[in-house]
């Protein structure tokens, strides 16, 4: 009978996140997609674990493709519950830009990412609080940023630095297959080579840094054991992102943070424990 329900279990959630994806596939946002990500974990020994993910992710809700990604990352538990980890994620991610001569060219650009973190877990009853902190360092290969003219466009931050700070609260319970959480993330830019304008809400004034926060996501789903060697988990994310943009006027341009604007992503992963 429990292996009755919770089959029925997954059958509903399945249908509801697809019933989501067709409801904001009527949007047709770019900004929206879908995340699909296979990975295989392994315990080497009681503190020190080490796993590879390959992840695919749509451009919108759209059969296009938007990024691809292999990572490799390990983790090694220094004192109780508290974990250090570095990874590293080779990236082909979909770029389109527009030259000073207003010719656009769209392509796929290789990324190198690199990370290192430190993850805190408290436990209380059957749930756990989690606080994962993250130094994350992106560089982007511009070989193929040139037009036909030989006319390079480059990234105006390359690499970038990025701050991540996740608050993760999750249920879990013996004998329990399910385990349902919600998240919280920031991205925080670290080294924008240039100055930018920070208003206030009624846009009389301004601060100015090369440092902000750009990025959040707003994240809940379940984890669903099958058994001890695999694992599916099914989210959603609501993300909001601003991004810098020129301002035009009649002194010297400047560069100022643009609205917040939101977005939802749709995800499953499966995962194998050996």
């Amino acid at each position: 009978m429990y292996i009755i329900m919770n089959k029925k279990s997954i059958l509903l959630i399945i249908s509801v996140i697809l019933i989501t994806t067709v409801k904001v596939n009527a949007q047709d946002s770019e900004a929206n997609g879908i995340w699909t990500s296979i990975g295989i974990n392994k315990d080497i020994t009681k503190y020190w674990s080490a796993g590879i993910e390959a992840e695919y992710r749509t451009l919108g809700f759209t059969a296009e493709r938007e990024r691809t990604s292999f990572q490799i990352a390990s983790d090694y538990e220094i004192l109780k519950n508290l974990k250090i980890g570095i990874g590293y994620s080779l990236m082909s991610v979909y770029d389109d830009y527009k030259f000073s001569n207003d010719s656009i060219r769209v392509h796929y650009q290789d990324r190198n990412r690199f990370y290192g973190q430190l993850n805190y877990r408290l436990k209380f009853g059957n749930f756990s609080l989690s606080f994962r902190e993250r130094a994350q360092l992106t560089y982007k290969d511009e070989s193929d940023r040139i037009n036909a003219a030989g006319i390079k466009n480059t990234n105006r931050i390359n690499p970038d630095l990025i701050w991540r700070n996740r608050f993760k609260l999750q249920y879990s319970k013996k004998k329990l297959a399910f385990s349902p959480y919600i998240s919280f993330e920031s991205y925080f830019m670290m080294n924008d080579p240039e100055i930018i304008r920070i208003y206030n809400n009624d846009l009389t004034s301004f601060n100015e840094t090369s440092s902000y926060f750009n990025k959040m996501r707003y994240a809940a789903g379940i984890e669903y054991k099958i058994n001890k060697k695999h694992a599916v988990e099914l989210y959603g994310i609501l993300s909001s992102e601003r991004a810098v943009e020129e301002v035009k006027v009649s002194g010297p341009n400047y560069l100022r943070l643009g609205d917040w604007v939101q977005s939802p992503v749709i995800g499953i992963g499966y995962s194998f424990i050996f």
